[in-house]
């Protein structure tokens, strides 16, 4: 049994990781107009760093994965550490945009190494009636990374120069890297580690599934394109036929299609993130053009999601420990409350009602994430932890992207009724009867 103190250590380190990257993300937005300036590039053109870094990060999900069940996740996760220390520095370094693009393109294969061997690594250092208090702590992690990156990657522009913001990443992912090599448990010994050891490699998906998500992606900011639209369809087919060929290295767990508690996770969870995504990348838009509140006014509403989220993590996810289904609908129930106060929000004109909505989404995510996660990883066979939770966390950071495609355009409170419709339908997944039971499956 692990000692408090362990266990918290435990969790810092495998959080740490995950920490430096979101941190990279928070920070360097705020360098976007500099890296314009100094590249002597568009913001149009600065936009396929955005566009190769979130398409390998996402595809690589599942991809990594496979590898972390198949070689082990503490040796992914040092390697993944390493690569994103080298990845910050040289993005630092490299004077030119190519070079530039590159590293960045090389740091999120990094992110996508760390993040999917999270939750093997949980469920390996973790007992069961810990694994929700994990998933807190570790959400409250990554809150402090979104409360503390934009104010640091501020001071470090202001006071140095925007490449300096990667070597502060690096000094993170350098104490990380350290903290891993020497606290993270060895991995899955054994007959299960073997027969996952045996399963092929995935290239032909994961090359395949690329391509439809660069070659979507463009189509979608782009407008149609004949060729285009041609090498979508190509890549479209090429991973289906994969996936549904017998004997063939598929990108996906075969038997995902029977497993009705973790589909039903999954489908939940995009339909949660899709409404989260929404909210947070509109939503301070209407705050400052139709509320006509102040840049630092709406940045203090915006801070209260995150140090609720910060505050409440210990105790959300030992709520998932003890009542996992009833902390989810108690959590989804908030936020179905606080996305109501906004469709109202037209009507209102004062300011703690904003502070009180965002209060309310904070507590509704933290109550939700933790027991999502720990009924999503307690669904699935231990020796294929990495496989499935890479599927389901690729889900969970596509929904960005399919937000941002989707609610371009609409009024904010028609955006509101599509993010209610979402959430009461992610309500309504829990009431499932094959979803209710919460148990280890049998390996």
């Amino acid at each position: 049994m692990l000692s408090r103190f362990h266990a918290q250590l435990l969790i810092l380190t495998i959080s740490l990781g995950v920490f430096a990257s979101v941190m990279s993300t928070s920070m360097l937005v705020i360098a976007f107009p500099d890296i314009v300036r100094d590249f002597g590039i568009t913001e149009t053109t600065l936009q396929w760093r955005n566009l190769l870094f979130y398409s390998l990060f996402a595809v690589g999900l599942p991809f990594f994965g496979i590898l972390a069940d198949r070689f082990g996740a503490r040796k992914q996760f040092l390697l993944g550490m390493a690569l994103f220390c080298l990845a910050a520095m040289m993005s630092g370094l490299v004077q030119n945009w190519t070079g530039w693009l590159f590293f960045q393109s090389l740091q999120a294969v990094a992110d996508s190494m760390i993040v999917a061997a999270q939750s093997p690594l949980i469920r390996a250092a973790f007992p069961q009636e810990k694994i929700g208090w994990a998933f807190g702590w570790f959400g409250a992690v990554l809150s402090a990374a979104m409360l503390t990156g934009p104010a640091l990657g501020g001071l470090v522009i202001e006071h140095l120069h925007w490449t300096a913001i990667f070597w502060v990443l690096g000094a993170f992912g350098l104490l990380a890297l350290m903290l891993a090599a020497a606290f993270l448990p060895q991995m899955m010994p054994g007959a299960e580690a073997a027969a996952c050891r045996e399963r092929k490699i995935p290239w032909l998906g994961l090359t395949s599934m690329l391509a439809l998500v660069l070659c979507g992606s463009v189509l979608l900011l782009h407008g149609f394109d004949v060729a285009l639209g041609l090498l979508t369809a190509v890549a479209l087919a090429t991973l289906i036929w994969n996936e549904r060929r017998a004997g063939g290295a598929a990108l996906f767990p075969r038997e995902m299609a029977r497993n009705t508690v973790f589909l039903t996770a999954a489908v939940r969870v995009f339909l949660l993130f899709l409404g989260v995504n929404a909210i947070g990348l509109y939503a301070p838009t209407y705050l400052r053009s139709v509320q006509g509140l102040g840049a630092d006014t709406v940045g203090l509403i915006l801070l209260t999601q995150a140090l609720v989220a910060l505050l409440a993590a210990g105790s959300a996810g030992k709520l998932a420990d003890r009542w996992p289904y009833r902390s989810l609908g108690v959590g989804i129930g908030v936020s179905v409350i606080s996305s109501l106060l906004f469709w109202f929000a037209d009507a209102v004109s004062f300011v703690p009602y904003f502070f009180l909505i965002f209060f309310l989404i904070g507590l509704g995510s933290r109550l939700t994430m933790p027991a999502q996660n720990k009924i999503a990883l307690l669904a699935v066979p231990p020796a294929e932890t990495g496989s499935y939770m890479g599927v389901f966390q690729m889900l969970q950071f596509v929904t960005g992207a399919f937000a941002a495609t989707l609610f371009a355009g609409m009024s904010f409170q028609m955006l509101i009724g599509v993010v209610v419709f979402c959430q009461v339908g992610a309500m309504l997944t829990i009431f499932w009867k094959p979803s209710r039971p919460l148990k280890r499956p049998t390996p």
